[in-house]
């Protein structure tokens, strides 16, 4: 099932799904799918669901927090003025930064658009990472049952066994989802959000002054 023997997902054990969780979620703007080898794990029956969504998740956290950590502290060398629109950035939307966080973490989307911004503008790390262990547990949760469920049914083992997406198409994906995520990342860096704000949200920077 998706190139890996029984005999490779039991020798990877909890310790080596957690330390693949955190490795490619270590690898930035290129999306890995990690998950579609979690999924294998779970319908490989080696593993204890609940253990196994626990070190994935787990691992995939503290992958994503080091490129969070990251960023953070590479925010010193950009820029001042690239710094301050990303603070004004992180302050205008911090009511809402741990939901995108929570969203982008608990779905299949490239969530380093999100993440790298809030790092660059130093955005509460306790907050941020409440919100990705919440997310990372969702989104392993539901391939971990998922999978358990569905290889319990015939259309479950038809759909699991088509097999995944060819390594050309991952790596063109990977290409698109740097490309919008660096380009997102720079149009936020230079947008004036102290301005947009008292434009379009008067009430939260006037609280502010």
């Amino acid at each position: 099932m998706f190139g890996l023997s029984d005999t490779a997902l039991l020798s990877l054990g909890y310790l080596g799904v957690f330390g693949f969780s955190m490795g490619t979620n270590l690898i930035v703007f290129i999306p890995v799918p990690y998950l579609l080898v979690i999924l294998a794990a779970a319908i490989s029956n080696q593993f204890n669901p609940a253990l196994l969504v626990l070190s994935s998740a787990i691992g995939a956290t503290i992958g994503k927090m080091i490129v969070f950590q990251s960023f953070y502290a590479g925010s010193r060398i950009i820029k001042p003025e690239a710094r301050k629109n990303l603070n004004n950035f992180q302050e205008t939307f911090a009511d809402y930064a741990m939901i995108a966080v929570y969203l982008a973490a608990a779905t299949p989307v490239p969530d380093d658009i999100v993440y790298v911004p809030l790092g660059l503008g130093r955005y509460n790390r306790i907050k941020f990472l409440m919100a990705l262990l919440a997310g990372k547990i969702t989104i392993t949760l539901a391939v971990v049952y998922g999978a358990v469920f569905l290889s319990n049914t015939v259309f479950g083992q038809f759909l699991l066994g088509s097999g995944t997406s060819g390594l050309v198409y991952l790596i063109l994906a990977g290409v698109a989802f740097a490309i919008i995520a660096l380009a997102a990342t720079m149009a936020i860096s230079r947008v004036d959000w102290q301005k947009w704000a008292k434009r379009h949200m008067p009430s939260r920077s006037g609280r502010r002054n």
